[in-house]
């Protein structure tokens, strides 16, 4: 019988080690498979053991090229922590877990191993009698694949546990530590160098995570390894309010304050990081999940923020918390809160005019639960996310305000930024639009599957010009509108030149957007438009509905001119059509058939081409003018015809001098042939300019004036003796649509040497003309010397004032 009940006693002393080994196997045999997670959790599984089960403790970190040694100055371990190092879990009572502890769920410092095969533990502990011991623990783990080798490793580690121990006081100070030799690897591992120490990491993310852990009051890390960039750091918590936390950082070179907003929503709460009112971005591989330590794993997590909560009850190897309906209602519950707990992120962003919002609103689909897991949190969780982002006022625009989300357009072309859509689109939607410095922010945090409203395309900027009808419509001067008109239709010729058939986007010479249906317009007579206007003005049409804005002939954009020919056509059917219609009587279209005979008699086109332009009105033209003239008027043409010098007195008709003139020469017809001999004596008739050279003295000053007043700048230059007939002055120059100045041009085929002895002539209706002028618009003489190559002189032209 003595024999059996040894038997089972050493037998259950068997089973008793074997079940520590097994969980240890299971676990080490893990990390082959988990090389980058363990990599970033080592450090967080030592803080957790320093954190948990004290009230307050500090920390520091050693890294040299051949070791790592983490310390703690927390209170010492009982004798079950102690042992619960060599042989995890054992003997681990729920009633020794306190409520907010972090390291609940048996992972232990197992994943530290990704170190070494090999932990020493140098430490403190109590008994029952609160004498307090020092002891010395190595724990080799480089056996761990054979169990029974393990299992002796765990007997001989507890034996050195109990002779290590020696009687001490438990003085304050750093005196636990855990230290590694880098170099020594557990089987299928490679080893890990000084190199692979990541402490940038856990720069960026440390102070993150003690916002989530209050009981951790300063951390400090020492670099000596030989190419360390920052050789001292100390972490040191501030005292916190309810909504703010700072810590102070100190490095051998200064001393920086980091601030964190924080926010609680029952058992949840949040972070994230101020500096002179903007929000800074999450550092680069943060896991978005934390358990009061970050939950490695859930780095891609489609969150737009962190989230912590001590209740989470995340997978068995701390990778991510699932959302599984049926068996995972606690965590469900926590992202419920956590709408709530957003929302209120928001407001304080809202009220506060915080800047970069774009930091705490990037959501996606990815989740790193189960396929369930994946699809709770898009449909319960994701779009609820959307509307808190989209109905809150975190997007400063172009005027200084801040608007919602779902005002917000953001320009798109080909999955990427565009910023020539960006500032083409700001006259018509520079509130919609985020200031300017914002725009590639929030483009880059934008996941447009889901945030599809937000997507503004050249499509969508073509249409609301569309909308627009006319250039009237955009609440800005003409030549603004025009001008970026030409800059938008520059830009859609790089997207999609057809769109101009599909939409009207090009400006007819009345103002109205149309589609490329319309005409070029290269070279078209004002005098021959005005016209057609004035003939069709009953029908409602004219001529510049169907013709392109003359600016627009740069881009090329129409494959159909209208042409002199075609207008001339067309105004001939109509008048023909109108004369039929009267029965021949022409007084309705009397004013027309007059302007039009002038414009022939001065047209300097072909007698075949206006025969056959003007089909039906060419060859009537002398006697429908015939049949419009008085008696009165058909008894003085009766006489110049039969005086000889019909040809003369027709081009004297038709020359520049007005009804005045005439008057003043038939006033003073005894003294002309004095007159003529005197100039004949003076100057021959081939020192004055004719009509010829008259024309090419004002083209000249006309191209000088379109230098000199650039539509650019806002002016136009009015040809208004060809286009308009105009009398009084050959140019007038427009600013913003006011007279800005007038000129006249005078032309003498002499040089300018020889301007003494070669007078020019004002006309009455001119000098009338200059009376009527305020002061502050002049009246300029461009004075043309075709003998010295065009040369232009001008002088100011003043009138005297009235006394």
């Amino acid at each position: 019988m003595v024999d059996i009940i040894a038997a089972i006693d050493q037998k259950e002393e068997e089973q008793l080690r074997s079940i520590p080994a097994q969980r240890l196997i299971e676990k080490l045999s893990l990390l082959k498979n988990r090389v980058d997670s363990a990599k970033k959790r080592w450090f967080w599984e030592l803080l957790q053991n320093a954190s948990d089960y004290n009230k307050s403790v500090n920390v520091k970190l050693c890294v040299t090229d051949s070791e790592v040694i983490f310390y703690h100055d927390g209170a010492p371990f009982s004798i079950t922590d102690a042992l619960n190092l060599i042989s995890p879990d054992s003997n681990k009572q729920e009633n020794q877990v306190h409520t907010d502890s972090i390291g609940k769920f048996g992972s232990g410092l197992v994943s530290t191993h990704i170190l070494s095969s090999t932990m020493h533990v140098k430490g403190l502990c109590v008994n029952d009698d609160s004498k307090c011991y020092s002891f010395v623990i190595e724990l080799n783990r480089q056996c761990f694949k054979e169990k029974q080798a393990l299992i002796n490793q765990i007997i001989r580690a507890k034996d050195e546990f109990k002779t290590s121990l020696k009687e001490s006081s438990a003085e304050k100070g750093f005196n636990t530590s855990f230290a590694y030799s880098l170099g020594t690897a557990l089987p299928d591992l490679s080893p890990m160098a000084a190199s692979d120490i990541n402490l940038d990491y856990l720069y960026e993310v440390l102070p993150y995570t003690l916002c989530f852990m209050p009981k951790v009051k300063t951390v400090g890390i020492e670099d000596k390894r030989k190419k360390a960039k920052i050789k001292k750091i100390k972490i040191s918590r501030n005292q916190a309010n309810k909504q703010e936390i700072t810590f102070s950082v100190s490095t051998d070179k200064n001393t920086s304050l980091l601030k964190f907003a924080y926010f609680i929503e029952g058992e949840i709460s949040s972070v994230f990081r101020i500096e002179e009112g903007r929000i800074l971005p999450f550092p680069k591989g943060i896991s978005r999940l934390f358990c009061g330590l970050p939950l490695i794993g859930t780095e891609d997590v489609g969150l737009p923020i962190l989230l912590n909560s001590l209740k989470f009850e995340p997978t068995t190897e701390r990778e991510g918390v699932e959302l599984e309906p049926g068996s995972n209602e606690t965590n469900r519950k926590l992202f419920n809160a956590s709408l709530s707990l957003y929302s209120k992120m928001l407001d304080y962003v809202s009220h506060e005019k915080l800047r970069d919002a774009y930091n705490i609103s990037k959501i996606c689909r990815k989740y790193n639960g189960t396929q369930a897991s994946n699809q709770q949190f898009y449909n319960l969780y994701l779009t609820k996310y959307k509307q808190l982002i989209l109905n809150n006022s975190i997007v400063p625009n172009n005027d200084g305000h801040f608007i919602t989300f779902s005002d917000t357009l953001l320009p798109f072309r080909d999955s990427k930024s565009d910023v020539q859509l960006y500032e083409n689109s700001l006259l018509l939607h520079k509130s919609e639009l985020p200031a300017q410095e914002d725009y590639q922010n929030w483009f880059d945090t934008t996941d447009f599957s889901i945030f599809t409203e937000q997507k503004y395309t050249y499509d969508n900027l073509a249409g609301d010009i569309e909308n627009k009808g006319n250039i009237y419509s955009f609440g800005k001067s003409e030549q603004e509108v025009t001008s970026w008109l030409l800059g938008c239709s520059r830009y859609f010729t790089k997207c999609d030149r057809f769109i101009f058939s599909r939409r009207k986007l090009l400006p007819n010479q009345s103002g109205t957007l149309c589609s490329s249906s319309i005409f070029a317009d290269i070279s078209l007579s004002e005098d021959l438009k005005n016209i057609y206007d004035s003939l069709y003005s009953e029908k409602n049409l004219k001529i510049e509905d169907k013709l392109l804005d003359r600016n627009f002939n740069q881009l090329n954009l129409l494959s159909q001119e209208y042409t002199l020919e075609m207008l001339a056509k067309d105004i001939d059917e109509e008048l023909s059509n109108q004369f039929a219609k009267n029965q021949g009587d022409t007084n309705s279209v009397s004013p027309i058939i007059n302007r039009l005979y002038n414009w022939i008699a001065k047209s300097e086109e072909s007698k075949e081409n206006l025969s056959r332009w003007f089909h039906w009105f060419y060859p009537k033209r002398a006697s429908l003018i015939v049949d419009m003239l008085t008696e009165t008027q058909r008894e003085y043409a009766l006489v110049i015809a039969q005086s000889g010098k019909m040809e003369v007195l027709a081009s004297l008709a038709s020359s520049n001098l007005s009804e005045e003139n005439f008057r003043f020469i038939m006033h003073n017809i005894e003294k002309l042939p004095d007159a003529i001999s005197i100039l004949m004596d003076v100057v021959d008739d081939k020192t004055y300019a004719n009509s010829m050279e008259g024309d090419h003295g004002e083209q000249l000053v006309y191209k000088d004036l379109l230098q000199k007043y650039p539509r650019s700048k806002g002016y136009q230059v009015v040809w208004a003796s060809k286009d308009r007939n105009e009398p009084c002055y050959d140019f007038e120059i427009l600013k913003d649509d006011k007279p800005y100045s007038y000129y006249d041009a005078k032309t003498t085929k002499r040089g300018i040497n020889n301007a003494d002895s070669i007078p020019f002539f004002l006309r009455k209706s001119q000098w009338n003309f200059i009376q009527t002028l305020d002061d502050s618009v002049p009246y300029i003489i461009g004075r043309v010397f075709l003998g010295d190559g065009g040369t232009i002189k001008y002088i100011r032209i003043t009138r005297q004032n009235r006394s």
